[in-house]
């Protein structure tokens, strides 16, 4: 194996170029969220804009490094800047500002207060507190900000203790829960430093989608997903025992984790499977006792509740929504089980997280912005043109009443065009990437092994 000093023209090249684009992505995020001001509502074409250049630099840093892996694999120090130093960087500038288009955030401040005074964090919809003079004036701002504050809270037991952890260390504080987020977005880069591809890392760590949803606007799911991540190295070191424990956690944080429950089970031995129940009963047990923990939220919420869904709306159109809910659902056991098999049969298949939450996401009736983390940590370790793409154009998701306030929409409805735009041009990069891309591959391929 050949190798090339630090100082060939080649490797200073890419070395310059990733820096650069460190540089600018860095600028821009802190234009754009500065722009936003306190109140986090920065000009639609500003953040599209931003964003799409801060996207095309993480494309060009992921290619950077992919392109001349064996040259740069002599510089360590490009490797580490590439996917650590510079993420760090654009992490700490995000969560110095406020949220940009979100209110969730007054929830999850909610929690951790009532988590803190009342020994629990369920069964007490916020709305009851409306008038109550016991709420601190630091607190009634916050109760005045949740939306939907009849419904309890939806989120599972370890989320409820990091908002817990976040109201002790910074009450009443959003800066609490942007940190927390950073840094196990972070651990979820760490992970993906063991078992991604080094440019598959670089395009998650550099993704506008991440850094906004998670260091600035806190959402939770990051947390579930770096319990996830564990649980996947772990089993990939044949740590079973650990896989299932870290499991179990990940569905504690959030209940999305439970679909890929069986993949991780089918390759653990059967022994290991009763320390997952054990583990999520443990967790559990304690919140049924004091009261309902998170089921009746979970229930209003998948009752009522629809956002920038794709094919749920256009049965929707022929079905009224109860039955087109139960359709949907069955279309994706059937699906999952058809994978199932594929994956049980093929003992050394790679557990697609990506296809499945892609398949499951494209039938759901909610699908918010964050939740393609749990996709994209798959394609970092997979990467596909298609999810990247996706994690992009899912920002069109932002174009609503609560954002635009034209009235013309309501809180939170969509123009029809920005969910044909965001949906149908993902789907033709799928085509694109998985007809013509690949079926060419494989014919040259043919071509060269037949004239061999």
């Amino acid at each position: 194996m050949f190798s090339l000093s630090r100082h060939h023209p080649l490797l200073n090249t890419k070395k310059y170029l990733i820096h650069v684009c460190g540089i600018v992505v860095s600028v821009c995020l802190y234009l754009l969220f500065s722009a936003a001001g306190s109140e986090g509502f920065p000009s639609l074409p500003l953040f599209y804009s931003v964003t799409a250049l801060v996207f095309s630099c993480s494309v060009i840093a992921a290619i950077s490094i992919q392109s001349n892996e064996i040259i740069l694999r002599s510089s360590s120090l490009l490797i580490v800047s590439a996917v650590f130093i510079w993420p760090v960087i654009f992490r700490l500038i995000a969560v110095q500002f406020y949220p940009i288009f979100e209110d969730d955030h007054y929830r999850f401040l909610w929690d951790g207060y009532v988590f803190f005074e009342y020994a629990t964090p369920y069964g007490v919809a916020p709305s009851e507190f409306f008038g109550n003079n016991s709420v601190p004036s630091s607190m009634e701002d916050i109760l005045g900000g949740i939306n939907y504050p009849d419904i309890p809270t939806i989120y599972g037991p370890v989320t409820e203790l990091i908002f817990l952890l976040s109201y002790w260390l910074f009450p009443a504080d959003i800066f609490g829960l942007q940190l927390l987020s950073a840094l196990f977005d972070l651990g979820v880069i760490g992970v993906l430093w063991r078992v991604a591809p080094r440019w598959g890392a670089v395009l998650y760590a550099w993704s506008p989608l991440i850094i906004k949803e998670f260091s600035l606007t806190a959402h939770p799911d990051i947390y579930a997903v770096f319990f996830l991540g564990v649980s996947f190295l772990c089993l990939k070191k044949n740590y079973q025992v650990a896989c299932m424990v870290f499991l179990a956690i990940a569905v504690c944080t959030k209940v999305f984790a439970i679909l890929l429950v069986p993949l991780f089970a089918i390759r653990c031995r059967w022994f290991t499977w009763p320390i997952f129940v054990v583990v999520v009963g443990a967790i559990y047990a304690p919140f049924y006792y004091l009261n309902n923990a998170d089921l009746y939220g979970l229930f209003a919420f998948a009752q009522n509740w629809q956002f920038n869904g794709s094919i749920v709306v256009l049965l929707n159109q022929i079905f009224d929504i109860h039955t087109t809910k139960i359709i949907t659902a069955l279309l994706f056991c059937c699906l999952y089980a058809v994978y199932w098999f594929y994956f049980v049969l093929g003992k050394k298949a790679d557990i697609r997280g990506d296809w499945v939450f892609a398949v499951f996401f494209l039938l759901a009736p909610v699908v918010n912005a964050w939740y393609l983390v749990w996709l994209l940590f798959f394609a970092a370790i997979y990467p596909s043109l298609w999810a990247w793409f996706a994690s992009f154009m899912i920002l069109l998701s932002y174009v609503n009443g609560f954002n635009i306030l034209d009235g013309t929409l309501e809180l939170y409805e969509q123009p029809h065009w920005a969910r044909w735009l965001e949906y149908g041009s993902v789907i033709a990069v799928w085509v694109i990437e998985v007809i013509v891309i690949r079926t060419s591959s494989e014919l040259r391929a043919q071509k060269k092994a037949s004239s061999l």
